[in-house]
């Protein structure tokens, strides 16, 4: 019998949600308004500025490392130990055919696509699956410190310009002139041809920067991940000392990044302040954040707390793939013109945020309908057809974190006569 691992999929459905409340204001506004709280449409007053404080403490950073992470972990549960020839290659497949997702998700949707990385950044791991926790928390630690090198390079490339340099580095990507952010409005706003023309000199812009600054960054978290994961931090098998001490230390990170963005708020919103000391603190403490959220949830699960908002999460997780694209979709039609309603640049950001919470309720009622009948979401089956996939198998795990009595949890237990696997 196949029991599949419910903190994977509730872990991964809650930062599905923390993915949305972050994305969902890049595709309604210029760049420059969605970085910079104060210019623009998304500009906050201070009875709106919780509309920005929120997705930006809590899910800034924090969502994307523990996506990282747990596709970490999927790299093992696929294609297993890289000596397993057959699962190895389909995981290959699997990657392959991620990077063709990624590419038309980027080109016909939306340039913000982190699939085609992924499939990229998974296929250079594909060796790692074989090694120790302690040899991938090392490594990948060292590449996430690589990776905030390269950030604090940036922070210090700014703090270096002069008060003129600032000034025209502010009015080209931080405070627009009217005329150059009205243009950039304007560009989504005028017919579909030139809305997808838009995005894609964006997409390739943005897929450009991805791989050469943060690749080492998504590197070092998924192999981090997976190291939690071989550890049984993330299959919920450690003791509850464990996850407290992970939580209380997630939670003050967190307490240090909400006095971050109220003090970025109180200053308002100045260049340096938010593009330098913000950005270091809010990205070098996420993976502490993140480590925390995933210790905070599989306590909750194991103690069977409000079980109805786990199961309902756990069913997003599930079909992440699924639920991903479609937030795309829903939004590239609200927000561009051509195939929708062409509201880029018209909508406040409390606004915006009420759309996604919307659209994440809309997507979990789905969702869990969706599972009551079928395995997989719908995008989810189509992946797996495509590169010919068997059911996804999951490890042993000795102690499960819900409350239902099994001595063992299994899947996928092969025996091999020869060269030839048998299930």
């Amino acid at each position: 019998m196949k029991h599949r691992l419910p903190s994977l999929d509730l872990i991964r459905g809650f930062a599905l949600f923390g993915v949305l409340a972050v994305n969902a204001a890049y595709f309604a506004a210029p760049l420059a308004s969605v970085i910079n709280p104060g210019f623009g449409p998304l500009s906050v007053s201070p009875a709106t500025t919780w509309s920005w404080f929120v997705p930006y403490v809590f899910f800034e950073y924090k969502s994307m490392a523990l996506f990282s992470m747990l596709f970490g972990v999927s790299l093992f549960l696929v294609g297993g130990d890289r000596n397993d020839p057959v699962r190895s290659a389909t995981l290959r497949r699997r990657l392959g055919w991620l990077a063709l997702f990624g590419m038309g998700h980027g080109v016909a949707l939306w340039f913000g696509d982190i699939l085609l990385s992924y499939a990229i950044t998974g296929s250079m791991l594909l060796r790692a699956r074989a090694w120790s926790p302690r040899v991938l928390l090392a490594i990948g630690t060292a590449l996430f410190v690589t990776s905030m090198g390269v950030i604090a390079a940036t922070a210090g490339m700014i703090t270096s310009m002069s008060p003129a340099e600032q000034a025209a580095f502010a009015a080209s990507s931080w405070t627009l002139p009217a005329d150059a952010l009205e243009t950039q409005i304007h560009l989504y706003r005028h017919g579909w041809a030139q809305s997808q023309l838009t995005n894609l000199g964006t997409w390739i812009d943005f897929q450009l920067q991805t791989l050469l600054f943060l690749t080492p960054r998504t590197a070092g978290l998924m192999m981090i991940g997976l190291a939690l994961f071989k550890t049984g931090f993330l299959s919920g098998r450690m003791r509850t000392q464990v996850y407290a001490a992970c939580l209380a230390l997630g939670a003050a990170a967190l307490m240090i990044l909400a006095w971050n963005g109220w003090d970025m708020a109180r200053q308002g919103f100045p260049l340096v302040r938010v593009q330098v000391t913000g950005t270091l603190l809010t990205a070098g403490l996420a993976p502490i954040v993140a480590i925390g959220y995933a210790a905070g949830i599989i306590l909750i699960l194991r103690a069977g707390l409000v079980p109805w908002l786990t199961q309902t999460l756990a069913a997003v997780g599930r079909m992440a793939f699924t639920n991903y694209l479609v937030q795309s979709i829903a939004l590239s039609t609200l927000f561009w013109s051509g195939r929708g309603f062409g509201l880029y640049g018209a909508l406040s950001r409390p606004q915006v945020m009420g759309i996604a919470l919307l659209l994440f309720v809309v997507q979990a009622i789905f969702s869990v309908w969706w599972l009551r009948n079928h395995e997989h979401g719908p995008f989810e089956r189509l992946w797996r057809h495509l590169s010919r996939a068997r059911s996804v198998p999951h490890t042993v795990t000795q102690r499960p974190v819900s409350k239902t009595r099994l001595a063992v949890e299994t899947a996928a237990l092969t025996k091999r006569f020869g060269a030839r696997p048998k299930d």
